[in-house]
């Protein structure tokens, strides 16, 4: 098979989207991604690819297009621009490159924004290409909870632009249950919708361990690790309002990732006194992870209280399943359901603060042994629903259905 992989990122950050592609080449594909220059989590251009443009047209036997755009930058202006920029640089130049090549089939990520589909839809309008379309982030829901826009007039207009993608996609995969009814609001053909939940990387399970010697393991501390994306959705006040009530405990938060409110985050901890507390490591390659997951005693996963986000399962709880270490988390809906049904830790409401610190205290005080079965049990039910085999099978039925359609 030919197959068009669309997403405006196509870059570290996606390991999941990174992982399909390479087992579409293993496959024996023929697998090619029209993706944005790389510039996630960024203000500039990332400065690899600055250095050598040429080593990033190729990605283990893929051929990568890279549509130009206006940076991300550090503002909400700069970012609805990169996002206008990637549709409006991909419906042109990327297709233009794309012109003399024929797909069976068009898969799109779509994480935000949900513009990235419009290229693929387009490419159908014109060749009758049919696209699957894997939502990891619900539009316009997600722009209303983080407060990105609050005009009900643009809210609505976005929702049809949201209902023109859906509508003109032959298969829409939902990354949890809970996006089911949202993506139901948005489009006419409910029987073509599915769960195609997302995998841990493992990357970060195969990596070699490496040492890099930036913790202090003779301390007797509690480590709980929060890994990932530091953004408005991850609801870091009720992380810092929760460092203050363990301040005379042995619990300390190890913080490693980039995000939105990185530079607010390290002011903040710097303001309350709590470097003892909240240590802030920055961002780490996949490959280095597995020395902050080895030598944390709890993983930390948050989000908003917003009814948007109790619909979603974060990608850090299957890899902090997958890794086997007890989870803790502060969120609500269908994430806080897989977490306290599988027994892998404890999920307390989001931004309820002494739920958190209780919650924390307790698993600071519990022996290896009880700790190791939270493990244990994430590890089995990681294995038996977020399996990378068990999700890849579901995608290929689906391939199978719309080719032979």
């Amino acid at each position: 098979m030919n197959i068009l992989i669309v997403s405006q990122y196509f870059w570290p950050e996606f390991l999941i989207l990174n992982e399909l592609v390479e087992d579409f080449v293993a496959d024996g594909h023929d697998v090619t991604v029209l993706t944005g220059e790389p510039n996630y989590g960024e203000k500039d251009l990332h400065s690899n690819f600055i250095l050598n443009k040429e080593k990033f047209k190729f990605y283990k036997g893929c051929t990568i297009i890279r549509a130009p755009i206006i940076l991300r930058g550090e503002n909400k202006i700069q970012l609805v621009l990169n996002y206008i920029s990637f549709a409006i640089s991909a419906c042109t130049y990327g297709l233009f490159k794309l012109r003399k090549n024929k797909f069976d089939f068009v898969f799109v990520f779509q994480s935000s924004p949900v513009t990235a589909a419009l290229p693929a839809v387009i490419y159908r309008n014109l060749t009758s290409t049919p696209v699957i379309l894997w939502v990891q982030d619900l539009w316009p829901d997600t722009l209303e909870a983080v407060g990105v826009v609050k005009n009900k007039r643009l809210l609505a207009i976005i929702g049809r632009l949201v209902s023109y993608i859906y509508n003109r996609s032959d298969v829409i995969l939902c990354q949890s249950k809970g996006f089911i009814k949202s993506v139901k609001r948005y489009t006419n053909f409910q029987s073509k919708i599915d769960v195609l939940p997302n995998w841990s990387s493992t990357e970060l399970i195969n990596s070699k361990y490496e040492d890099l010697g930036l913790i202090n393991t003779e301390s007797s501390t509690f480590d709980v690790l929060f890994a990932g994306n530091i953004g408005e959705a991850q609801d870091f006040p009720t992380i810092l309002a929760c460092a203050k009530l363990l301040r005379s405990s042995n619990v300390r938060f190890l913080i490693v990732g980039s995000g939105s409110v990185l530079s607010w985050l390290r002011n903040e901890v710097a303001k309350e006194k709590l470097e003892d507390k909240i240590i802030i490591f920055g961002r780490y390659p996949i490959e280095k992870m597995k020395y902050f997951f080895t030598h944390s005693d709890a993983l930390l996963v948050t989000l908003s209280k917003k009814e948007i986000f109790s619909l979603t399962i974060p990608s850090k709880v299957q890899a902090y399943m997958a890794f086997g270490k007890p989870i803790i988390a502060s969120l609500d809906g269908v994430g806080a359901k897989v977490i306290n049904s599988s027994k892998s830790g404890i999920a307390t409401p989001s931004g309820d603060i002494e739920a958190l610190f209780s919650s924390i205290m307790y698993l600071s005080k519990s022996s290896p042994d009880e700790l190791n079965r939270y493990g244990q049990n994430g590890r089995h039910y990681y294995s038996e629903n977020f399996d990378k085999n068990l999700v890849r099978n579901l995608l290929y039925k689906h391939v199978d259905s719309i080719l032979k359609d």
